[in-house]
């Protein structure tokens, strides 16, 4: 299994800082593939890629 994890914050005050540049990966990678992220039981998001 092979996992990517981006973290960020979830204030728009992060936005575009080095404080969410995991995140900022993680998301435009899911845009290039058009993938949708799905809610997890706490404060998280996660993309399902097979």
């Amino acid at each position: 299994m092979l996992a990517f994890i981006g973290l960020g914050n979830p204030d728009n005050i992060y936005k575009f800082t080095r404080h969410n540049i995991g995140r900022e990966i993680i998301e435009n990678f899911a845009k290039k593939e058009n993938l949708k992220f799905k809610t997890g039981k706490g404060h998280f998001f996660f993309l399902n890629v097979l």
